[in-house]
């Protein structure tokens, strides 16, 4: 009885060490997903503050991002985020370093910096290209086109491939609210997400064999 106990306590503690090492060298990876403020089209001479979405899309939890914004190309204006972000959790950021909106052309980009993965960092809006963050590209090769993309809120989706009938999608905003959700797939259908607020919304595709995601920018 003691050698069975001995071995139990051997095994216990070996699965906590696993799992403690594994939990150790998990991957940061976060990004701004989504412009709240300002909007397009802006109103030149008007004093703004940049509010962002950060998702966090790594596998530990995150409580300092450093987080930037550019305006018409300019040098970036830097602070960082102190909240408390969870695998796969995202959460409003207000950046208060407010600008005042330039006359002519507007283009601005917010990112984040200091992750393992800079690809997914970067959102753009007004006349920079607002799908930096994933392009329709990578939303082919999850097996979904998407038009038009960005969207008022209304768009087709449509399969690139046959699914099976036990497969399904579901919509969620910047902050991971259920916005839609259906079992009934055909090879494409309309979408009506006109009274849903700008942003990125991620479109989750689950078939028996796989889970694939591509992202919506909501833009009106």
């Amino acid at each position: 009885m003691k050698i069975r106990t001995h071995i139990s306590i051997f095994i216990l503690v070996f699965m906590m060490f696993t799992f403690q090492v594994k939990s150790a060298f998990g991957f940061v990876d976060y990004g701004v997903t989504a412009i709240i403020q300002p909007t397009c089209p802006v109103v030149p001479g008007t004093l703004q503050s940049a509010i962002v979405v950060i998702t966090n899309f790594g596998t530990i939890s995150i409580t300092s991002v450093p987080v930037s914004y550019i305006v018409n190309g300019g040098m970036p204006t830097t602070t960082t985020y102190n909240g408390f972000l969870a695998p796969s959790a995202s959460d409003t950021f207000e950046i208060l370093f407010a600008f005042i909106i330039p006359g002519g052309p507007f283009s601005m980009c917010a990112f984040t910096s200091g992750d393992t993965i800079p690809a997914n960092d970067t959102t753009c809006i007004c006349n920079s290209n607002p799908l930096s963050v994933n392009s329709n590209l990578d939303n082919f090769k999850n097996h979904l086109i998407i038009s038009p993309n960005p969207s008022s809120g209304l768009f087709l989706l449509k399969l690139v491939d046959q699914l099976s009938v036990n497969s399904f999608i579901t919509i969620t905003d910047p902050l991971g609210r259920l916005v839609m959700e259906s079992d009934f797939i055909k090879p494409e259908f309309n979408v009506d997400l006109s009274n849903e607020p700008n942003g990125l919304y991620l479109i989750m595709l689950k078939t028996p064999n796989t889970v694939s995601t591509s992202k919506l920018f909501i833009i009106k």
